[in-house]
């Protein structure tokens, strides 16, 4: 019987991952958590042999979780996400496996079977190496923890198929409750996150937000005009209007360099 602790922050994703397990009788979940501090708890507490490990939770990000481990104690790790710039930075390189929120049964079927493989084979220590390897490379605050690279391209995931999006091409960003919507010319683009997690991602000598549902790169912006009660409107190169808060007036007129 393998034992499995799931960690993401969000409630149906555990669910989800949960009913799946249960089809297959060799798999136990022993924990299921919602934050970062509770995961790292868990796996001390229950040392589990696969642990379901979502990118980003409060408290600690999935990484900071392995990082808070002693690699003779961090199990075999699935990695669940919808932050696709993860997969396509480190994960990608094979080291580790991950799904992609969201994912298909099938995907998630492969992916447990190649960590059954690792745990019942003689590749684990293998694996763990190459897993250390990909903590080791990524960048790290004064106290360890890793920090988040800068968004340099989306993987926008469509039916089979994963669009790569470069950064420099997407002029702005409104939110969609559980998804961002990138326009970027004439096509329009859906990406499972978050506004406010989005945003620590973005670069921000190119990106700054004038609402709070909206994002704009920077060098997009052709006029400011004012509108009602210290609002304003934003035009962009293309002619789109914007609305700019004025909680964000003053930050978004001194990255364009204007002074009042």
């Amino acid at each position: 019987m393998m034992r499995a602790v799931i960690a993401d922050d969000e409630a149906p994703a555990r669910r989800r991952i949960a009913g799946l397990l249960e089809r297959h009788a060799s798999h136990r979940v022993v924990a299921q958590c919602g934050s970062g501090p509770e995961t790292l708890e868990a796996v001390r507490r229950e040392r589990p042999d696969l642990l379901f490990l979502d990118v980003q939770m409060p408290g600690l990000t999935g990484l900071e979780v392995l990082q808070s481990l002693a690699a003779e104690d961090r199990p075999v790790v699935i990695f669940t996400t919808a932050y696709d710039e993860y997969a396509l930075r480190a994960f990608d390189e094979e080291a580790i496996d991950y799904l992609l929120k969201p994912f298909t049964d099938q995907r998630f079927v492969e992916a447990l079977g190649r960590a059954e493989r690792l745990l019942q084979g003689d590749e684990a220590l293998a694996w763990r190496a190459r897993l250390q390897a990909v903590l080791d490379g990524w960048p790290t605050t004064a106290d360890g923890m890793s920090v988040p690279l800068t968004l340099d391209r989306f993987a926008v995931k469509r039916a089979d198929a994963i669009t790569i999006v470069p950064a420099t091409a997407v002029e702005w960003i409104e939110a969609a409750r559980d998804y961002v919507k990138l326009h970027a010319g004439r096509e329009v683009y859906l990406v499972r996150t978050t506004m406010t997690a989005l945003e620590t991602r973005l670069d921000p000598r190119e990106f700054v937000r004038i609402h709070r549902s909206t994002v704009v790169r920077v060098d997009r912006i052709r006029e400011l005009q004012p509108f009602f009660h210290g609002d304003y409107v934003v035009i962009l190169k293309d002619g789109t209007k914007l609305r700019m808060s004025r909680g964000y007036r003053q930050a978004v007129q001194r990255r364009l360099g204007v002074t009042d």
